[in-house]
């Protein structure tokens, strides 16, 4: 007997019960995973909070809306882009550098040399692949379409001239 008065299979009942709850409290903590792994897991995904309704379109050519670019943005390129944290400074994106542009017939010609690294995100029916001069051109086509863009105030012409010169050449004038 203990000073409390307890007998030993008092003593004995009250460790199984510990023990007991111990060992489903490790089974538990076991069967959610360690912090460690959890944090591990976590670090490869990119959680993004956006302060209003859902997403209306992932298409680069009909988002519209502060919501939808903010993503799209996030996950297509253009030819050049601002560069970060120093906007209105522009550098090459999936260009190489940005180039000089040409006066031909009195209007502006510009070459850009893509990127050979550059690759196109798989869809639903195709295999990712490396971006082409025929991809941008297409691009280009579709921002001057208004019954496949959002892009309805682009000025006529200024992209209906765009032509690919070779796989990785692609010529745009305006």
């Amino acid at each position: 007997m203990c000073g409390f008065g307890c007998t030993s299979l008092m003593h004995r009942r009250a460790f199984d019960r510990v023990s007991f709850l111990g060992a489903g409290i490790f089974l538990l903590v076991l069967a959610m995973g360690s912090p460690a792994s959890k944090a591990t897991a976590e670090a490869n995904v990119m959680k993004l909070g956006i302060d209003a309704a859902d997403l209306g379109t992932g298409d680069p050519h009909k988002a519209a809306s502060r919501n939808d670019r903010a993503v799209v943005d996030m996950i297509f390129n253009g030819l050049l882009r601002y560069k970060p944290g120093e906007a209105p400074s522009i550098e090459p994106d999936l260009a190489l550098t940005i180039p000089h542009p040409r006066i031909v017939d009195g209007k502006q010609v510009w070459t850009f040399e893509l990127r050979r690294d550059a690759t196109c995100h798989a869809g639903p029916r195709t295999p990712s692949y490396q971006l082409t001069a025929d991809d941008v051109v297409y691009s280009f086509q579709r921002a001057a379409d208004p019954e496949r863009s959002s892009w309805r105030g682009t000025p006529r012409g200024l992209f209906g001239n765009s032509g690919s010169i070779t796989d990785h050449s692609k010529s745009v004038s305006s």
